[in-house]
This record gives structure tokens, sequence and C-alpha cells, in this order.
């Protein structure tokens, strides 16, 4: 039974995630993109080392959809390291809150987050 279900999985996700790729690694990828077109930023900003608004938004952003897609923090801090980009546990939890702060705070960032996860 287990077996059947993992091949209707694997096939219904097929091409989702590239081969050899875990599907988290792909949710995080799509999630980045994502972020990055709406930010209208490039991966260099949005991965500088800076406290600029512009950067730290669409980062905690991307924390806050990583969360919902049930990636653990752990594996954030993961793929986060494959772009030099290092971050602690309670750094990425504090990003995550603060985005759920703007969420009930402004309409326009709920729409945002809305058309990203769509």
């Amino acid at each position: 039974m287990k077996q059947n279900t993992t091949k209707v999985l694997d096939e219904l996700f097929k091409g989702f995630a590239p081969t050899g790729q875990s599907f988290s690694k792909a949710i995080f990828k799509k999630h980045l993109e994502s972020v990055r077109k709406v930010f209208g930023i490039s991966e260099e900003v949005l991965f500088e080392r800076t406290k600029k608004r512009q950067s730290t938004e669409a980062r905690q952003t991307l924390y806050l959809l990583c969360r919902r897609s049930n990636l653990k923090i752990v594996e954030v801090q993961e793929f986060l390291e494959d772009y030099n980009f290092t971050e602690h546990h309670s750094t990425i939890v504090r990003g995550i809150e603060s985005a759920n702060k703007r969420l009930k705070k402004e309409k326009l960032y709920r729409n945002i987050v809305k058309i990203i996860t769509i």
C-alpha cells in the first residue's frame, strides 16, 4: 500500500521538484522566486546583509511563506546556506512574527501575501 501511495505522489508532483531535489527545497525555491518577483529585487539584494526595509521585508515574507508551507526553520536555514546566507533560528522566528504583525495591520501586505500564495 505504501509503495503505491509513493508512486501516486511521485506521479502527482512529477516536474515540481527537479530530479534529486527534495520537495521541501522545491517549495523554498518557489517561494524565493515569488518573493523576488513581487518585491522586484534580485537574490543579491534579498540576501544582502543589511537592515534596509526592502531586503528585510522580503526576507520576512519568505520566512512566513516557508512557515505556512510547514517547512521547518532548520530546513529554511539549510536552504539559505545554499545562497551563502546564514541566519539564526531566533532571527527567522522574529521575522515570521514581524510578518504576521504586518498581516494584521496592513491590507496591502495581506494582499501581497495572498497573491504570492495562490
